[in-house]
């Protein structure tokens, strides 16, 4: 494995010299791909990091189908930033191009990503038109495999589990 570096939450690049060391690190392996420790999705979400192996939007304000962020998901445009809004033509942007057509995805929009009923998962879509999340402030913060929100081991730790707390997801 090769190391990467990874920003701190002082600001400052941080590395470690091997996985045992320093979890917090990902580890770019040999193949290519990005493997993501448990302790890097943590420091994700305790110190809110711009970590780019969890941000959703590229720099070059690009997104849609034809561009991938940086976890490997399509790109989506920054829902905090100047330009919340991705047009047809696969840009971030703010005006009625980006935000107000069919095909336009506004990522600032302030529909929820959860429900009220606790239902998370695939087949339950959250009042922003995309599949439900649990509240990772919330007292439910993980899904369950049977799509319920809540915060027992059978919610949190189990293979199909995803605890929003410590996800990029």
């Amino acid at each position: 494995m090769w190391l990467v570096s990874f920003l701190a939450p002082t600001g400052e690049f941080a590395e470690s010299a091997t996985p045992l060391e320093n979890t917090r690190a990902a580890h770019l392996n040999i193949t290519g791909g990005w493997e993501i420790t448990a302790a890097t999705l943590r420091l994700c979400r305790l110190y809110r990091l711009h970590n780019p192996l969890c941000q959703k939007f590229r720099g070059d304000l690009r997104c849609g189908d034809d561009y991938l962020a940086a976890n490997g998901e399509v790109a989506q445009c920054n829902p905090d930033g100047e330009y919340p809004c991705c047009s047809p033509w696969n840009w971030c942007g703010i005006t009625a191009d980006h935000c107000d057509c069919a095909d336009c995805a506004d990522y600032g929009s302030s529909a929820s990503e959860y429900r009220d009923d606790y239902r998370c998962g695939e087949n339950y879509l959250a009042p922003n038109g995309k599949p439900a999340k649990c509240d990772p402030n919330g007292p439910y913060p993980c899904c369950s495999q049977w799509n319920w929100c809540g915060n027992t081991a059978d919610h949190c730790e189990c293979d199909k589990c995803v605890d929003f707390r410590y996800s990029c997801k």
